[in-house]
């Protein structure tokens, strides 16, 4: 009953993206006797949510006996806004539909609890699979603390995604590489290893398509990353952070901030930074979706350790002989469990190349349990 309207919803919170982390996209349409009066979005981080900005557009004779349709649990706490139970319940709103409850702790059913101990009736799970694929980010951030984590990377058939000591090599095609760009404009933060920035001399922003260039992050355990490297200068895209070893030179550090970098000192885990406190760091700073670009040595240890939700391949129709395969060593019985019972989620065409969408089973338990 509720489907078409919850859709309006969603497309309303997409307008949102870039703009709110670490907030959730959230979009708001008010329905009065069955018919569409107003919609909303959540404009950006500390303004005003959804439900208020579509509420204070509409006097009370409006409000009062309508149905509001929204794609989250509206927040019963005071934050940076007001809670918007109440703003909901003064208004006399009759009807709310939700697609998922909010895994935030401090709302986490406190919203629907509060709505129907006032007479409001609630709705839930109207578009709930589309609700959160948009938020994953927000969703997994509560889930496993650490942000939504993809890793994309290209090949060729024979499975190498680059040649030793050869720069800039590409694999995919034109509309392969135009859709690794809306990727990134879809995420908060992306991620390379320094191999990879002495290889390309990488920008790593939005390029060609809508949207804005997400923070750039950077494993460089001893800081040797040159000061002229395109990656830090924020003429080119987002703010950089560097994270390094904890023995990482001071002065070289103390250079680095100077360019407006941002640097971050992590452990050592076996010989390299230690990914779990990265991730960790990153939620604090408000990075609910990453993006992981490689080299190989990162995906690898990405993946060696279990840190990613999604798993998005380009197989460009080439043959590049000797090369780098994406995960360098021989993994664990374990990772090898898990690749086999990779759920695909899907197969997409562009020009020659295939691209394949997967997904980690341990995320897909979770998000069951919302």
């Amino acid at each position: 009953m509720y489907r078409q309207s919850m859709l309006l919803a969603l497309k309303e919170a997409e307008k949102g993206r870039g703009k709110v982390s670490p907030n959730p996209m959230v979009g708001a349409v008010l329905l009065k006797q069955g018919k569409i009066v107003g919609k909303a979005f959540h404009h950006g981080f500390g303004k005003p949510h959804a439900e208020a900005e579509l509420l204070k557009s509409f006097p009370e004779e409006v409000t009062r006996g309508a149905t509001l349709v929204v794609n989250l649990e509206p927040c019963n706490h005071y934050g940076k806004t007001p809670p918007c139970t109440e703003l909901i319940v003064n208004r006399g709103i009759k009807t709310v539909v939700i697609s998922t409850m909010d895994p935030n702790p401090l709302v986490a059913g406190r919203g629907i609890k509060c709505l129907r101990e006032h007479g409001i009736e609630v709705i839930e799970g109207v578009c709930r699979e589309e609700a959160i694929e948009l938020n994953l980010g927000f969703f997994i951030s509560h889930l496993f603390n650490r942000p939504f984590i993809k890793i994309k990377y290209a090949q060729s058939l024979d499975s190498k995604i680059g040649i030793p000591g050869k720069k800039r090599l590409w694999i995919s095609n034109d509309k392969s590489r135009l859709y690794a760009h809306e990727l990134r404009a879809c995420s908060d933060a992306i991620l390379v290893g320094i191999e990879t920035v002495f290889a390309d001399d990488p920008v790593l922003n939005v390029r060609n398509v809508s949207g804005f260039s997400p923070k750039r992050i950077i494993l460089d355990s001893y800081l040797r990353i040159s000061s002229n490297a395109r990656v830090i200068n924020t003429e080119y895209g987002g703010p950089t952070i560097l994270f390094v070893s904890i023995d990482a030179p001071e002065m070289r550090k103390n250079e680095l901030e100077k360019l407006n970098v941002q640097i971050e000192r992590v452990d050592e885990d076996s010989g390299e930074l230690n990914l779990f406190q990265v991730v960790k760091k990153l939620k604090k700073v408000g990075i609910n979706a990453l993006l992981v670009e490689g080299g190989s040595r990162v995906i690898t240890s990405f993946v060696k350790r279990g840190l990613y939700d999604d798993i998005e391949i380009c197989i460009a129709p080439r043959l590049l002989g000797k090369g780098l395969y994406p995960i360098r060593e021989m993994i664990t019985e374990k990772i090898a469990k898990n690749r086999n019972q990779l759920k695909l989620l899907n197969i997409k065409r562009l020009e020659d190349d295939v691209w394949l969408h997967y997904r980690n089973p341990e995320t897909i338990e979770k998000l069951g349990d919302i």
